[in-house]
């Protein structure tokens, strides 16, 4: 699970450069974003490898607790 994560990190990291955004600061603005249920419906709607891979994570978001969505 930690190395899942890692991955992760260091991906959402690349991708969030492109935006002008670090990890830290995805991680503080993503509940507003997920807690848009039909906008996120939507997009995983339009994309089914993402949304194959969404449903795939922990509601717990990777053990870190105090959340109650999927995500990272």
């Amino acid at each position: 699970m930690k190395e899942m994560g890692a991955d992760i990190h260091a991906k959402l990291g690349t991708l969030l450069e492109k935006y002008d955004l670090t990890v830290e600061e995805y991680r503080k603005r993503s509940p507003e974003v997920f807690a848009d249920d039909v906008a996120v419906k939507g997009y995983l709607n339009e994309h089914p490898d993402m949304k194959t891979r969404y449903e795939a994570l922990p509601l717990d978001r990777m053990g870190r607790g105090g959340s109650t969505g999927r995500g990272y």
